[in-house]
């Protein structure tokens, strides 16, 4: 009786332990949309691309109408399969034009995961320093509780989504529509 139980159940704490890591929602972030981010918290931190040119996330707000932040790790199987679609709408809108910028917020187990995971996958996106403090600040903030999750925010710092993730995969590029309504364009 013991094993036919233990069989059974074990399955079940399995896919629990899974879906709490991996599933739903990523942010149970209790900031209400149309709220102004607290831009202290990343204040004077400075994003980098691949090419490690540094730039203060001030001048990545003020050039952008939307600024996306993207916790994800390349160890994360459902990042691995939602990180080319957001690459494909990140590249897609800045061909059109859009004012769009993605900081991809690392929770990789070493620096060198993170570059490989940004150079194989992403677009050309900024990130943080692997292992800066801002990311922890962030998550905090937002009660980023699983990856991938995607906090979004308009150029003047007011949140446009706690949950950019679920709009991607329901509205692919028409994501940009719903972010920016109501923002001049």
């Amino acid at each position: 009786m013991w094993e036919l139980l233990q069989s059974s159940i074990i399955p079940v704490i399995i896919v629990v332990i899974l879906l709490k890591l991996f599933g739903g929602k990523g942010s149970s972030s209790s900031v209400p949309v149309g709220s102004k981010f607290d831009m202290d918290i990343i204040s004077g931190s400075q994003v980098s691309k691949l090419d490690k040119k540094k730039k203060p996330i001030s001048e990545v707000f003020a050039e952008n109408d939307i600024v996306v932040f993207y916790f994800s790790a390349h160890w994360c199987p459902p990042c691995r399969n939602f990180t080319p679609q957001l690459a494909s709408i990140y590249k897609g809108l800045k061909e059109a034009g859009k004012k769009i910028e993605v900081i991809f917020m690392s929770s990789d187990r070493t620096e060198e995961q993170m570059l490989s995971y940004m150079e194989e996958s992403h677009g050309d996106w900024f990130a943080f320093e692997f292992g800066s403090p801002i990311k922890k600040k962030f998550a905090e903030h937002f009660q980023v509780s699983s990856i991938p999750t995607v906090i979004v925010l308009n150029g003047d710092g007011v949140v446009v989504s706690t949950d950019g993730r679920n709009e991607i995969l329901r509205l692919d590029a028409g994501v940009w529509e719903k972010w920016t309504a109501g923002a001049p364009q």
